[in-house]
C-alpha cells in the first residue's frame, strides 16, 4: 500500500489507523472489556486525546485528522507548555469527526487559552 497513489488505499490505511486508535482508547477506558463502549461520554472521549503523551500529538493528528500539514507543524513545533494548545486542537478535532460536530463544540479549540 505504501508508495501508491490510490485513494482506496488511503482510505483503507486511514480508516485502519482510526480503529485501532480506538480500540486502544477503548481498552485503556475499560480495561478491554470492550462491552462498555458504550458507557463512554463524549468528555471521556475528548479527554483521552488531550491527554496523550507530547511526542505522539504531532502523529496523531496527521494520522486522524484533516488538518493542513503546515498548521499541524506550525502547532506542534514546541516541546514546551505550548504543546497543550495542539493537544486540545487534537482533541476536538478528532472528537469532532467522531461523535460529531455538535457534540465536540462545547470543548472548542481556543487558541487565547
Amino acid at each position: 500500500i505504501s508508495g501508491t497513489t490510490d485513494t482506496s488505499s488511503f482510505n483503507l490505511k486511514f480508516w485502519h489507523n482510526i480503529v485501532h486508535c480506538l480500540i486502544k482508547y477503548f481498552q485503556s477506558i475499560f480495561s478491554g472489556f470492550l462491552s462498555n463502549l458504550f458507557k463512554c461520554s463524549v468528555y471521556d472521549f475528548y479527554q483521552y486525546f488531550r491527554n496523550v503523551e507530547d511526542c505522539k500529538v504531532a502523529e496523531c493528528m496527521r494520522l486522524l485528522t484533516f488538518m493542513d500539514m503546515e498548521e499541524i507543524a506550525e502547532l506542534t513545533a514546541y516541546n514546551d507548555e505550548r504543546i497543550n494548545a495542539a493537544k486540545e486542537r487534537l482533541a476536538y478535532e478528532v472528537t469532532a469527526l467522531v461523535h460529531g460536530k455538535e457534540k465536540a463544540d462545547p470543548y472548542q479549540y481556543n487558541p487565547q487559552n
